[in-house]
């Protein structure tokens, strides 16, 4: 019983260290926007209209009122509506400027935070460290604070990666559809390693909603899902599993098929333009030329700056000079789960192979 204050102790920290990070990554970017006076671009005052055009249509701001699904969901003919509502339901709150619609961008890099925090803490406690609720247990012992500050040092470096801090003042659509595909594939993942009809619901509503945001989250989420899907004919209890795919699959088809019924037609012309005949427009390197497989991890040098680097850099030093570091006080080796290693790197290779594709 005496070990039950620290873990409720633990998991306030966790808590506490999310909110810390993620009010210092918004007040910088708050400072940084109360300095920048200049116009949105053209693809920003887009996003920023479709905001302000949804909110008009559910009601939520001057100038409009509620007409009905049909008339919502003729707003947003190429693009699902998820952003758009959030965004509009931000201005109603905040205000419509560009600077006060941007708020929403700071709840999504929220997320973003809470997403790479609750991730990194399972892929260092293993499938057995926390609840359903994503609560730290008793299971996990010692490593659990040690995880703790783990997952806080994803989240620190994810808040100080430079591509992601220029995203977070630009009202573009990037910062939502990285957190909810961050958001799906998580949900995947405990699923996956603890299958349950709630881990399965929510899996399907997170896949659901990354797809609401953008239809492109299918280039990250397929593999994945089709892997999750696929492993529940290998395992026991298989009609229990194969339901709880049903019931996900079933949850992500109910979220997206309103808004794809209502615009399949411009929503598929609309994929085809931005992708395809785009590309060739721009004159983007092919899947069949070096430069195009090449194109991502030559990005990665700008996007990750050196925060990544040097604390991969200090981490393996740290290693090599404290190897009683991986060992708890019984002397025994305390070791990452491996199935969640191996399913973050399947959604980082899968992901990039689609992309690229």
């Amino acid at each position: 019983m005496a070990l039950r204050p620290s873990r409720g102790s633990l998991n306030r920290r966790w808590w506490l260290l999310w909110l810390g990070i993620w009010l210092l990554a918004t007040l910088w970017d708050r400072s940084w926007l109360a300095l920048d006076h200049r116009l949105p671009a053209w693809d920003q005052a887009d996003y920023l209209n479709a905001a302000l055009n949804h909110g008009r249509a559910l009601g939520w701001l001057p100038g409009g009122e509620w007409q009905g699904w049909g008339r919502l969901l003729d707003l947003s003919p190429k693009l699902p509506p998820a952003a758009a509502i959030a965004g509009a339901g931000v201005m109603a709150l905040a205000g419509d400027s560009t600077d006060q619609a941007s708020w929403v961008l700071s709840l999504w890099n929220g997320l973003l935070l809470l997403v790479t925090g609750c991730w990194a803490r399972d892929l260092a406690l293993g499938s057995q460290g926390t609840d359903r609720r994503g609560r730290l247990t008793l299971a996990a012992g010692r490593v659990a604070g040690r995880a703790v500050w783990l997952s806080a040092l994803a989240m620190a470096l994810t808040a100080l990666l430079p591509g992601l801090a220029s995203l977070r003042v630009t009202y573009l659509l990037e910062i939502p559809l990285t957190a909810t595909c961050l958001l799906a594939l998580w949900r995947l993942a405990r699923w996956r390693a603890q299958p349950d009809w709630q881990r399965a619901l929510l899996a399907g509503g997170s896949i659901g909603l990354a797809m609401l945001v953008k239809q492109s989250s299918l280039l990250v989420l397929t593999v994945p899902a089709c892997w999750a899907a696929l492993a529940c004919w290998s395992r026991d209890r298989r009609w229990i599993l194969r339901c709880q795919a049903l019931l996900a699959a079933s949850m992500t088809m109910a979220m997206v098929m309103p808004w794809l019924h209502h615009n399949w037609i411009t929503a598929l012309s609309g994929t085809t333009r931005a992708t395809f005949t785009s590309a060739a427009l721009e004159n983007d390197p092919g899947a069949l030329q070096l430069a195009g497989w090449l194109y991502y991890p030559t990005a990665l040098v700008g996007q990750l700056g050196l925060a990544i680097p040097l604390a991969a850099v200090l981490g393996l030093a740290l290693r090599l000079r404290l190897p009683r570091l991986g060992r708890n006080p019984g002397g025994r080796q305390v070791l990452p789960s491996s199935a969640g290693w191996r399913w973050f790197w399947l959604c980082l290779i899968s992901g990039w192979l689609l992309t690229t594709l």
